[in-house]
């Protein structure tokens, strides 16, 4: 009897560790890719992500980095696509010919600021195998990009004023170069427009969600 006493606690203490051990050596539900879809939905998240296998413990942080750099880029790759279309539907002219030095000057000045990103890692020890996650809220992107679009807005509007003063004082030139250095800006709002076009904003009352 007093045997089984003994090996009672020891039984259980094993079966504790294994437990334990098959739990740790699950993979997380981000993985996967239906999982994935659910905690992160599509309307609400931007994700990328990708994996390799048979990668050495002492290679982590190169395959980490590697893979993490992919994700990144899926995950811009979707805005975009996006972004693109947009561009693509508003450079046609009557005709349906495409503008191609718009386009291209649009696609040169296409590079997404990801405000907020997160990322998650993971290694699989049994497997030998790196996953690299990446994710930002859209509402995140949104706001920023809002905020550049009121941002550039205000200093268009301040050169304006400028440049008007400057010409009721017949600073002609002047006048010009001040109104015509805001150019860029209205390249810049046209640019941050089409973001948000691409993130799903298609309303003013969309626009200035808090």
């Amino acid at each position: 009897m007093t045997k089984i006493l003994i090996m009672r606690p020891v039984y259980i203490l094993t079966i504790l560790v294994l437990m334990s051990t098959q739990l740790l050596a699950q993979l997380p539900e981000w993985t996967d890719f239906n999982k994935r879809q659910s905690i992160y939905p599509n309307n609400r998240y931007l994700v990328g992500y990708d994996t390799v296998s048979g990668i050495k413990k002492d290679a982590l942080q190169p395959s980490f980095d590697y893979i993490e750099e992919l994700a990144r880029g899926e995950l811009i790759e979707k805005v975009q696509v996006n972004v693109t279309s947009v561009s693509t539907s508003e450079t046609k002219d009557y005709d349906g010919v495409y503008n191609d030095f718009f386009k291209n000057e649009t696609a040169s000045r296409s590079t997404l600021n990801l405000v907020g990103l997160k990322n998650l890692q993971y290694y699989d020890k049994k497997k030998k195998t790196t996953h690299a996650l990446v994710f930002v809220e859209r509402i995140e992107l949104i706001r920023y990009y809002r905020a550049q679009v009121d941002q550039y807005l205000s200093k268009i509007n301040n050169s304006l004023v400028e440049g008007k003063s400057l010409l009721e004082q017949q600073h002609i030139q002047e006048s010009f170069s001040t109104v015509f250095s805001s150019h860029s800006l209205f390249q810049e709002v046209e640019q941050s427009q089409k973001y948000l076009t691409a993130l799903g904003v298609h309303s003013f009352e969309e626009l200035r969600i808090n």
